[in-house]
């Protein structure tokens, strides 16, 4: 059997594993009211950050993005630079060591199992944002958690019209326009590869959330207020 064979198979045993722990939904998060726990994808530069952050403040609820993930995790003894090797930046160098493994390429066995234990990780995250999930009146951002909790938050999708969002991170990295689509384009296949590999979902597939918004349609007040009404 390949090296690859043998990797392969054991990807997809681990993620049975955590798609089964996401198939139900846990005792302690049966008796969480409708709307206490929103999550909040967005795409690169549509402004959904400012979004959550301003929800989360109208609402009153707690707010969690990667940092405060691992604030979190740091707080119970999960060393903080294991999260640094799962991020959405990293899924291009796991791919080209998939591939290298695919031709049997030599391939250092560091890379390898830092790569497997990129598994584990995510699972380390997905629990901790289970955990805080479970008193309710938070906020989420990002890290796969319209998926993780899936079965009881209310997901949001926020996009916007590509020449907003060039204007934007032009604007907060002081890019050239050109520079701006491109940082933009790569973010966004990033952010997709990431979710796709460990979710087996679509990252910008509408039909997985329950309110999809245009911030250049009705602004970012405009979409923090359609939040709040439709979670009340």
């Amino acid at each position: 059997m390949s090296f690859f064979s043998i990797f392969s198979k054991k990807v997809k045993k681990e993620n049975l594993k955590e798609d089964k722990k996401i198939s139900k939904i846990p005792d302690e998060q049966k008796n969480i009211p409708a709307g206490k726990v929103i999550t909040i994808a967005r795409e690169f530069g549509s402004g959904g950050r400012e979004v959550a952050l301003k929800v989360a403040e109208k609402l009153g609820y707690k707010f969690y993005d990667k940092e405060g993930i691992i604030e979190v995790a740091k707080a119970n003894g999960i060393d903080s630079d294991l999260f640094e090797q799962l991020d959405e930046k990293n899924m291009d160098k796991f791919w080209f060591t998939v591939s290298k493994m695919a031709y049997d390429i030599p391939l250092d066995a560091n890379s390898f199992e830092a790569k497997v234990c990129n598994d584990k990780i995510f699972m380390i995250q997905s629990d901790t944002i289970r955990e805080l999930a479970k008193g309710g009146n938070v906020v989420f951002v990002g890290r796969c958690a319209s998926y993780i909790l899936k079965h009881i938050a209310k997901k949001v999708f926020v996009v916007a019209n590509m020449d907003d969002r060039i204007k934007r991170i032009e604007k907060r990295y002081k890019l050239s326009k050109d520079e701006a689509k491109k940082l933009i384009e790569v973010a966004d296949k990033k952010r997709e590869k990431y979710y796709d590999y460990y979710t087996n979902t679509k990252w910008n597939d509408f039909n997985n959330y329950d309110l999809v918004l245009n911030i250049s349609e009705i602004g970012i007040d405009g979409a923090v207020d359609k939040i709040v009404d439709f979670v009340k």
